[in-house]
């Protein structure tokens, strides 16, 4: 935990959660929109970076949620693309050949028959990750618009 006092306006001593330098840009504002499939809209789509220091394998990835507007989509939901290839969840736990590099966009893909009205959305991303030596999770949050 780290302090913030003055900057938080809680008071002195206000105790806040620690937060990764890089959980800001997790979310990114381009790339989020409708998915059309057959002329119909399936669901909706974001980029996110890796919330951490360095590229893992796909296969580490051990959960995923997207919240939008206070509505939970589970990993059951949610498909993952990378280098035009999309991923189930239970596929990626055999993605082991594939290397997610840091810096590069993962496309997560929200099935939601309708997908989302265009305009300003609060949408949260819950990313965990396995690797050998410990536990890593990111939570990202922003308010981005979707445009059509």
């Amino acid at each position: 935990m780290v302090r913030e006092e003055a900057a938080t306006g809680k008071g002195a001593g206000a105790i806040a959660p620690r937060r990764s330098m890089l959980e800001k840009q997790m979310i990114l504002t381009r790339g989020f929109e409708n998915i059309r499939e057959s002329g119909q809209i399936s669901g909706f789509q974001l980029k996110i970076r890796i919330p951490y220091y360095r590229g893992v394998w796909l296969a580490i990835i051990a959960d995923l949620t997207v919240t939008v507007d206070g509505t939970v989509f589970d990993h059951g939901r949610i498909r993952v693309r990378y280098k035009d290839k999309s991923y189930t969840m239970d596929a990626l736990a055999r993605a082991e050949t594939v290397h997610w590099d840091y810096g590069d966009p993962l496309d997560l893909l929200v099935a939601k028959s309708g997908g989302l009205a265009p305009g300003l959305h609060d949408v949260e991303v819950r990313l965990e990750l396995k690797p050998a030596f410990t536990d890593v999770v990111g939570t990202a949050r922003r308010k981005i618009t979707l445009v059509s």
